[in-house]
């Protein structure tokens, strides 16, 4: 499969690269867009995807499929926030999504008013919004950090009782 930050996502045959068609990913009753850069996850081969679905509230949407390609889950949880999301962090039991305070106006975009960067707004002083999503389902839990940007996640590992997440930060 092939996904990037837009959906369909296209099945590739994996000896020429040629597209074979699109791929439903996630739930099929579930519409979405693809939004943040997939994991694997190198322990049980697992696929991880976000997606959002945006309207009045941003959802998230957390996909696994397995190494086989089969949907395990698809779980949706509302958002605090409408936010750009470029990219997440994932450890064995969550997905981390750090809610930068990039804001989306989508009155703005959908009015034809402004591109979709143009209907961005940065307020640093929101601070950033740290959501815990467990993927075995478990109660979401949000932590609140200094406002700042992100552009990818570069590692995130579970140490005891600690998550460490490795990031270039910008203010």
């Amino acid at each position: 499969f092939r996904s990037d930050e837009l959906s369909p996502a296209y099945t590739l045959d994996p000896n020429s690269l040629e597209t074979i068609g699109p791929k439903q990913l996630g739930d099929p009753a579930q519409h979405f867009m693809i939004k943040a850069h997939t994991k694997i996850d190198p322990l049980t081969g697992d696929w991880l995807l976000v997606g959002v679905t945006h309207g009045p509230k941003m959802k998230l949407h957390t996909i696994v499929h397995g190494a086989d390609g089969q949907l395990k889950s698809h779980r949706v949880i509302d958002s605090p926030r409408q936010v750009y999301i470029h990219d997440i962090f994932a450890t064995e039991r969550y997905f981390i999504f750090a809610l930068q305070p990039l804001y989306v106006s989508m009155l703005k975009l959908l009015s034809g008013v402004s591109s979709y960067i143009e209907a961005m707004s940065w307020k640093g002083e929101d601070g950033t919004v740290v959501m815990l999503v467990p993927r075995d389902g478990g109660p979401v839990r949000t932590f609140e950090a200094p406002g700042s940007f992100m552009w990818h996640a570069l590692n995130a590992y579970e140490r005891g009782d600690e998550i460490v997440a490795d990031f270039v930060a910008y203010n």
